[in-house]
């Protein structure tokens, strides 16, 4: 199994990114990082630069694992959740959809359209007020396809929050603390050839 991408990101910068699996041996190279890994599970590799099929594959491999979470190369673990399920309309064509949210890769889950069935394929990526991508011969659902997700993504996201933890009283001693934060990676995909409407804020 391997994948490799080359050319230029959306600003101009090289892009140069490998990934190779050969038995339990995983190995990766981009103009950010190498690396390699001894694979003894299922695992994905979460690319730096690549289309936004690669959001697609992790979320089918993740579907096929127990609580449909998986292994992320070069670290971490990825955890995938369907948020909703649709169906558009368009001359007198209907596609059914589903909505799921990747958590993990970024600070904030990443949202994701798929086709329905026993082998879901990309079919959107909406970045409410800012981008919409969209398999082709749907373009006039965009909007639609925005509006539900805006929903979806706010119903889903409140119903995740968890309470807060009431703070516990302070001794007439010295008492401390400690604190620690997570960064995540966040990656940032394209896909060439594929429609496209940039939107303007304001």
């Amino acid at each position: 199994m391997s994948f490799q991408v080359s050319g230029k990101s959306t600003f101009g910068a090289p892009i140069s990114e490998s990934y190779a699996l050969r038995g339990h041996q995983a190995q990766w190279r981009s103009v950010a990082d190498h690396g390699e890994a001894t694979v003894t599970a299922p695992a994905v590799y979460v690319p730096v630069d690549s289309s936004f099929e690669a959001f697609a594959v992790i979320v089918r491999a993740a579907l096929r694992q127990r609580e449909n979470r998986i292994a992320a190369l070069p670290g971490g673990e990825l955890t995938v959740r369907k948020v909703l399920d649709s169906t558009l309309q368009s001359t007198g064509h209907s596609a059914a959809v589903a909505l799921y949210a990747i958590i993990g890769i970024d600070t904030q889950p990443d949202f994701l359209w798929l086709t329905a069935g026993s082998n879901p394929r990309f079919f959107a990526l909406v970045i409410p007020g800012y981008l919409r991508v969209i398999e082709q011969g749907w373009e006039a659902q965009s909007a639609e396809l925005e509006r539900l997700q805006v929903q979806a993504e706010h119903d889903w996201l409140h119903s995740t929050r968890r309470a807060p933890r009431p703070v516990p009283p302070r001794s007439s001693k010295a008492a401390g603390g400690c604190s620690c934060r997570r960064c995540l990676t966040c990656t940032r995909m394209r896909t060439p050839g594929i429609s496209c409407c940039r939107l303007r804020a304001g």
